[in-house]
């Protein structure tokens, strides 16, 4: 699950919510991981909870930068929304 949530936050498309450019980014990684800890708390599916966390910590005005972890490009919210989670409800990463 660690790659997945990884590798479908890294994606470009899904950095266009909402019909929102590719330049926005995910400005409140705290507050999506959060809601995605909450969501998923309560039975929601992944891919739902992940969607709707994204869209909470969503600013179409915010420029993310790029930084390298374990080898790999990723946006750094998205670095950081991975590390809330895994403090928060690590529980949901290993499904």
């Amino acid at each position: 699950m660690k790659k997945v949530f990884y590798s479908v936050l890294s994606l470009p498309l899904l950095f266009s919510v909402g019909g929102v450019s590719a330049s926005a980014g995910l400005a409140y990684p705290n507050l999506a991981g959060s809601r995605y800890c909450a969501l998923r708390s309560t039975g929601v599916d992944y891919d739902t909870a992940l969607h709707q966390s994204i869209q909470a910590g969503w600013d179409r005005d915010y420029i993310d930068t790029k930084v390298i972890k374990d080898g790999k490009s990723y946006h750094q919210s998205t670095v950081d929304m991975y590390d809330y989670v895994e403090v928060m409800c690590p529980e949901y990463l290993d499904e």
